[in-house]
């Protein structure tokens, strides 16, 4: 029989699915569950060592001995600190030990209760890895452990070869043994690919797949990569692509995927609709549906491409870490036999209906949704486009780019910050027309770099103020939030032109449609000497209504 603590009952049977047979056991009551559930396993061959520091460097000798990794366990308190030197041993001498640590509950760590000391970490500089469980059963828990045993256990390998520390809180009661069988725990799988070859499990899971969706997050604009998504999208996979992506569909396109989700009912959001096989690349998404959509859907398996070959579990579903150059394995991906086509088909046609849907909606109101249609309809080709994040990111997508734009945004932490400074940090290398679009509090959050960009000829920044945070406005349950004008979404009144015309900007101000249809030539003359500052002030409750008004018009 088994601990009926879910986290140990997490551990090992993880550490069974990676196939680690050696578990040296300390005696102690801390960490007598894990003790108990190693040993009555009948997988593991378990070996009893009652002074710590020889525990480690037995496991350690068994390690070189087998040529894989051994474990070793023991209680908490001082009895970890007795590990160090084997686990010294094992890092200088790049061995895979094991180091699995029972704790108390971290709120009793200084508090002169017995045996507790700050244990996770606590050989630092000596470990690949370390990592805290949690002791909490909540769904997201649960699949918080499995992820931080994972790492921990890939770690042991990768890159070279090296000690890992997996810490294990432990309340009491701890010695319920009334737990019958291990947990059926997800297992992360890593593997390594060449420039033009799949390992052997990857082109069986590929070809027993019959719905593949690929994600491509943030990319720089390359033809490679471009090419590569084009092979998959004819080989019969959904490609679900933003603008940040920088790729640029030859035929059907599923970058309006957002809407599409949106638009979803109960009956279509079914197994019709949900791939077999999610294949993630490149860098983060900002779609929340597609993030909420895939967590639900019950997905097979979810390979996740990257060049370092680092967890990332974003839709918590992750069975394998691919490592290695992403267009290189999306060329290799794309030399598989092709599938049929009925999956593609079905988010398709999905999509050009909701694309008919948002082509006839239509709004005579001044406000940002207008603004950013009409200046991207205006936008010469081959520009290069800059986002800034929170709504403005998210309304630029719902427009198709002009030819050839790249497209730029500072997504990897989604911060108001450095918008404008790193776009024109890019414009000062550029010999483009580089576009600017983002809100009034990311301006003024950001706006002392314009005194560097004076002499930026193709320089054009397209600030939408309505006098607040507007996506604040956007978010369920903010609404009756008395804080939210003056403290969450920072109300103002405050306009750019002063600013502008100090930092040597031309400065244009609209406020109707029609102003906007008319400043739009003078703002992307290319031959207007200086930068040029576009101050599009929009209503709030205006801003806010349109966009809701679109989303409304696509659901069925």
């Amino acid at each position: 029989m088994y601990s009926n603590k879910t986290n140990i009952l997490q551990l090992v049977s993880l550490v069974k699915e990676h196939d680690i047979k050696d578990v040296v056991l300390c005696p102690g009551s801390r960490n007598a569950p894990i003790t108990q559930t190693f040993s009555a396993c009948g997988y593991f061959n378990c070996h009893n060592v009652v002074d710590e520091r020889s525990a480690g460097f037995y496991a350690l000798g068994l390690a070189l001995a087998t040529q894989r990794p051994a474990a070793v366990c023991c209680t908490s308190g001082s009895a970890i600190l007795n590990l160090a030197p084997a686990i010294s041993e094992a890092f200088y001498q790049r061995i895979p030990l094991l180091v699995i640590t029972a704790d108390r509950p971290q709120q009793w760590i200084g508090q002169m209760d017995g045996q507790t000391l700050p244990q996770p970490g606590a050989y630092c500089s000596l470990t690949k890895k370390w990592v805290q469980l949690t002791e909490h059963e909540d769904e997201e828990s649960v699949w918080y452990n499995n992820r931080l045993i994972n790492e921990a256990l890939l770690a042991l390998t990768h890159h070279g070869q090296g000690p890992v520390q997996i810490n294990v809180p432990i309340s009491e009661p701890f010695f319920d043994f009334s737990t019958e069988t291990l947990r059926d725990e997800r297992v992360i799988r890593r593997a390594e690919t060449t420039t033009t070859t799949l390992p052997e499990g990857l082109e069986k899971e590929w070809i027993k797949a019959e719905k593949i969706m690929i994600v491509a997050g943030q990319h720089p604009k390359d033809k490679r990569w471009n090419d590569a998504l084009d092979l998959l999208a004819n080989q019969g996979c959904v490609i679900m692509h933003e603008h940040l992506s920088n790729y640029r569909a030859n035929g059907d396109s599923m970058s309006n995927f957002d809407e599409v989700l949106s638009a979803f009912n109960k009956a279509e959001n079914d197994t019709n609709m949900v791939p077999d096989l999610v294949v993630t690349c490149g860098g983060h998404i900002v779609s929340k549906r597609l993030k909420y959509f895939l967590r639900k859907a019950e997905v097979d398996a979810h390979w996740h491409i990257t060049p370092d070959g680092e967890v990332a579990d974003l839709f918590q579903r992750v069975t394998r870490i691919i490592e290695g150059n992403e267009t290189n394995i999306l060329h290799a991906l794309a030399q598989m036999p092709p599938h049929q086509k009925y999956f593609q088909n079905r988010w398709e046609n999905k999509s050009k209906e909701i694309d008919a849907k948002a082509k006839k909606y239509e709004t005579h109101l001044f406000c940002a949704l207008t603004v950013v249609k009409e200046s991207m309809k205006a936008l010469p080709a081959n520009s290069i486009l800059h986002i800034g994040n929170s709504n403005s990111v998210r309304i630029t997508q719902l427009f198709p780019l002009p030819e050839n734009t790249v497209v730029c945004c500072n997504r990897g932490m989604n911060g108001i910050e450095g918008s404008l400074s790193t776009a024109i940090g890019y414009a000062a290398a550029s010999n483009s027309t580089n576009l600017v679009i983002l809100g009034d509090l990311s301006f003024f959050y950001d706006m002392n770099v314009m005194r560097h960009a004076s002499q930026i000829n193709k320089l054009r920044i397209l600030l939408i103020n309505n006098g607040c945070g507007e996506i604040f406005h956007l978010l369920p349950g903010l609404k009756n939030a008395s804080a939210l004008d003056d403290f969450i979404s920072a109300k103002h009144d405050t306009c750019a032109e002063g600013w502008a015309n100090d930092t040597g900007f031309k400065y244009i101000s609209v406020s109707s449609m029609d102003m906007l249809h008319e400043a739009l030539p003078l703002f992307f003359d290319q031959n207007t000497e200086g930068p040029i500052l576009l101050e599009a002030k929009t209503n709030s409750v205006d801003d806010e209504t349109t966009y809701q008004e679109f989303f409304k018009t696509l659901i069925i």
